[in-house]
C-alpha cells in the first residue's frame, strides 16, 4: 500500500497523542485461591466506572459439584469480593454464569442449576452494585444462557434479554 508522507505523519501524530496505562496485576479470586475457576466473564457499570462484576464458574477441591460465584469490586478493581456464590437446591449444582449491568446500576447474574425436580436457570439481582442481592427469579432451563440489558433510552430501557437453548415445551 503506497501511502503520502502526509498521511504517514497524521499517523504518527495520532499514535504518539494516545497514552495507554496499564495497571498492576490484581487476582479478582484471591479470596478463594484454593478453588478452580473456568468460564469467567466480567461486567463494567456504565454509569458507575468504579463498579465492576466477575462472574465464574467453580469447581471445588473435593472436584463433586460445581457452583458459580460473583465477584464485585467497587473501586475499580483495586479490590474484589466474592459478593455471592450459588448452588442448585439441596447443594446441588450450579454452572454456566454470565453477568451484567442494567439502568441505575443494577446488576445481573443468571446460572444455571440442579433441583429436586431437574434443571433450572435463575437470575439474580443486586440495586447496589453488587454489595446485596435480592431473591433469586427461577426460570425454565435453557442451555449455556447470555444476559443482555437495555441500556438505550428507547422505550425498552431496562428490559433483560436471555438468549440460550432449549425447548419451549
Amino acid at each position: 500500500m503506497l501511502r503520502t508522507p502526509a498521511l504517514v505523519a497524521l499517523m504518527a501524530a495520532a499514535a504518539c497523542a494516545q497514552t495507554i496505562t496499564v495497571s498492576p496485576n490484581i487476582q479478582v479470586s484471591k479470596a478463594l485461591p484454593n478453588e478452580a475457576h473456568f468460564e469467567m466473564q466480567i461486567a463494567a457499570d456504565p454509569a458507575h466506572p468504579e463498579r465492576l462484576m466477575a462472574c465464574s464458574m467453580l469447581w471445588p477441591a473435593d472436584w463433586v459439584r460445581t457452583e458459580v460465584v460473583t465477584y464485585t469490586s467497587l473501586d475499580g478493581g483495586r479490590t474484589w469480593t466474592p459478593a455471592l456464590r450459588v448452588r442448585g437446591e439441596d447443594r446441588r449444582e450450579s454452572w454456566d454464569p454470565a453477568c451484567t449491568y442494567g439502568p441505575d446500576g443494577i446488576a445481573y447474574t443468571v446460572s444455571e442449576n440442579v433441583g429436586k425436580s431437574g434443571s433450572f436457570d435463575r437470575i439474580d439481582r443486586s440495586t447496589d452494585g453488587g454489595k446485596t442481592w435480592e431473591s433469586p427469579v427461577r426460570f425454565k432451563h435453557a442451555e449455556r444462557n447470555f444476559i443482555t440489558v437495555d441500556t438505550t433510552d428507547g422505550p425498552r430501557n431496562g428490559w433483560i434479554y436471555l438468549q440460550g437453548s432449549g425447548s419451549t415445551c
